[in-house]
C-alpha cells in the first residue's frame, strides 16, 4: 500500500498547482490595479495640490514687507484687506492726526515762545544800548564841565570846592560808562 500512497500525493500536488496559478496570476492583476488606482490617485492629488496649496504647521513662502509709519500714532483707518495686491504710493492706513497736530501745536508754542525770548532780550539789548549811550553823554558832559571848571580854576574865577566836586562828578561818571 505505500506504493499506491505515493501517487496519490502526486495527484494532489499537480491539482494544488494547477488551483495556485490562477490565484497567484488574480494576485498580480489585483496588485497591478492597485498600483494604477494609486498612481491615478497621487496624480490627482497633486494638481489639486498644486493649485490649492495647504499646510499643518502654517509655514508658507509669501513676500513679507516691513512697513513704518512717518510719524507715529493710533491708527484711524485701513485702505486694504489682508492679502490685497497694492501699487507702489497708495495710502494704506491714516493715523489718527490728533497726535501729530497736538505735536505741531506744542512746537509752535515753543517756537512763540523762543521768538518773544528773543525779542525780549533785542529789547533788553536796546535797553542797554540806551544806558551805554545815555551814560557816555554823561560823562562827555562832565568833562566838558571839568575842563571848562578847570580854566576858571586857573584864573580864580571858580572855587576850588567846585574844582573837586567837577572832578568827582567827572570820576562818578567814568565808574558809571564802565559798568554799562
Amino acid at each position: 500500500m505505500p506504493s499506491s500512497n505515493q501517487p496519490e500525493k502526486t495527484q494532489t500536488t499537480a491539482s494544488e498547482e494547477k488551483n495556485q496559478q490562477p490565484k497567484s496570476s488574480l494576485r498580480i492583476a489585483i496588485l497591478v490595479i492597485a498600483l494604477l488606482v494609486a498612481a491615478v490617485a497621487y496624480y490627482f492629488y497633486d494638481r489639486y495640490s498644486t493649485i490649492h496649496p495647504s499646510t499643518q504647521d502654517a509655514y508658507l513662502n509669501a513676500n513679507v514687507i516691513q512697513l513704518a509709519a512717518q510719524v507715529e500714532g493710533p491708527v484711524a483707518a485701513v485702505h486694504v484687506e489682508n492679502n490685497q495686491f497694492v501699487q507702489a504710493g497708495a495710502v494704506l492706513f491714516e493715523i489718527d492726526p490728533a497726535m501729530y497736530s497736538f505735536a505741531v501745536k506744542s512746537a509752535r508754542a515753543q517756537l512763540d515762545s523762543a521768538v518773544q525770548a528773543t525779542d525780549a532780550s533785542g529789547a533788553g539789548v536796546a535797553a542797554a544800548a540806551a544806558t551805554v549811550r545815555q551814560r557816555q553823554t554823561a560823562l562827555e558832559k562832565t568833562q566838558t564841565d571839568l575842563t571848562r571848571i578847570r580854566k576858571l580854576s586857573a584864573t580864580g574865577a571858580v572855587a576850588k570846592a567846585q574844582l573837586e566836586d567837577a572832578v568827582a562828578a567827572a570820576s562818578e561818571a567814568g565808574a558809571a560808562f564802565d559798568t554799562a
